[in-house]
């Protein structure tokens, strides 16, 4: 076996006989689930209806040992054994692959504090998109992407522009804050030796400040 995976939140113990022949794994269900708010019953109705679920789609389908594992086994199975990407999907050359890593920034916490809010928040709310990024990539294209310029853009009709704006895309864009402006920050910006901030503040009088966006 691979030993045992060392994880603050969710450790992995993997066991084996001498012999090599039977094996044993422990993990948490924290991977799964929250494990101050779940007790065992329902932790096993849970798993019991993901099963059937899934059953539902494919008639072997098994839950793995994290939602993460029991997720690429199921990607697999969407794999085309037959067509245009039956020998496999085309992979993006090393130089866009290493550009688009560099120009997507991640998540962020952004903390506002007074004047901008209240003393005391009516309420305090928390958006995960966890599993957001599973949907965003079902229907992202393969192959070589197609560049598009602002005058190649401008020249389309609306609707063209829409389709373009409303699917997968990757975007560099010129964007200010507005002086008006009193909220989070919703546009990644890139800043040599730090992360990527959301600028927020309303921008200085003068040109823009270039900033890129992820899709």
């Amino acid at each position: 076996m691979a030993g045992h995976f060392v994880h603050a939140r969710n450790p992995v113990g993997r066991y084996q006989r001498d012999n090599g022949e039977q094996h044993v794994e422990i993990r948490s269900v924290g991977e799964w689930f929250d494990i101050d708010g779940d007790d065992p019953a329902t932790v096993r109705d849970a798993f019991v209806l993901l099963w059937q679920a899934l059953r539902r789609h494919c008639s072997d389908a098994v839950l793995m040992g994290s939602p993460s594992q029991t997720g690429r086994e199921l990607w697999t199975r969407t794999i085309p054994t037959h067509g245009q990407h039956s020998d496999g999907f085309p992979v993006l050359s090393e130089e866009l692959r290493g550009l688009l890593h560099a120009t997507a920034g991640q998540g962020h916490n952004e903390l506002m504090t007074p004047p901008r809010v209240p003393e005391q928040l009516p309420q305090l709310v928390e958006c995960d998109r966890t599993f957001a990024y599973a949907k965003h990539t079902w229907k992202s294209p393969v192959g070589t992407p197609r560049r598009i310029t602002d005058h190649t853009f401008a020249a389309w009709s609306e609707k063209e522009q829409m389709r373009a704006l409303c699917g997968c895309r990757h975007w560099q864009v010129r964007v200010t804050v507005s002086d008006t402006w009193n909220h989070i920050g919703l546009l990644p910006a890139t800043a040599p030796g730090t992360t990527w901030p959301h600028p927020a503040p309303p921008s200085p009088p003068g040109p823009a400040v270039p900033k890129s966006t992820p899709p």
